[in-house]
């Protein structure tokens, strides 16, 4: 058995005994996706959402373990959304970047990407909410047999943290969703060089 899948496994059982709610970078939670009922920005416009994110908060991912000043960047290709994730590894100040691809799976849901990194299985990526301008909330759910992984991120269009009132708002968002604010690790933006 190799390392990645013994690891996901004692994880999940684990987290089935209750003892910890957070495995190798997502919440893990009982029941499907499907029963999480997370909805997303209805009237979402992609042209508005192209540009670069700073990636303020998110659930602890492996991948981005001792990153800091991470954004996102996302341009508009003819048939999908090319995605460079950018950040700078704290430990030497070298530079870490994926380039992936989203699509639209149904054009009727425009918020609910499928994204692709090279070596990865496609995942969701679901925009909650944005106002194009200020903030972003992201969610992704993946089933794992009768448990759900959860990851969340939550974006801004500058490097600064969101006032007061724009944090106060995503708040709202994150409980109407059921999306746990408590698994939230801030990120590193200071420092950067954009």
């Amino acid at each position: 058995m190799d390392h990645q899948v013994f690891l996901f496994a004692a994880c999940i059982a684990i987290c089935a005994l209750g003892h910890v709610k957070t495995c190798h970078g997502q919440i893990v939670l009982f029941g499907g996706c499907e029963k999480q009922n997370v909805t997303v920005k209805s009237d979402f416009d992609a042209s508005k959402y192209m540009g670069k994110w700073h990636e303020q908060k998110r659930y602890f991912v492996e991948y981005e373990r001792g990153l800091k000043c991470v954004t996102a960047q996302y341009t508009a290709l003819p048939d999908g959304v090319q995605v460079l994730n950018s950040g700078i590894k704290s430990s030497n100040g070298e530079n870490s970047t994926a380039l992936g691809e989203a699509i639209v799976p149904n054009a009727a849901e425009p918020a609910k990407l499928s994204v692709q990194f090279p070596r990865s299985p496609a995942g969701d990526l679901w925009i909650v909410d944005t106002d194009y301008e200020t903030y972003s909330v992201a969610y992704s759910c993946r089933n794992a047999g009768p448990f759900r992984l959860e990851s969340a991120w939550l974006l801004s269009r500058k490097p600064d943290q969101f006032s007061n009132e724009t944090m106060s708002h995503i708040d709202d968002i994150l409980r109407k969703n059921n999306i746990e604010k408590e698994a939230f690790l801030h990120v590193d933006q200071s420092s950067c060089s954009f």
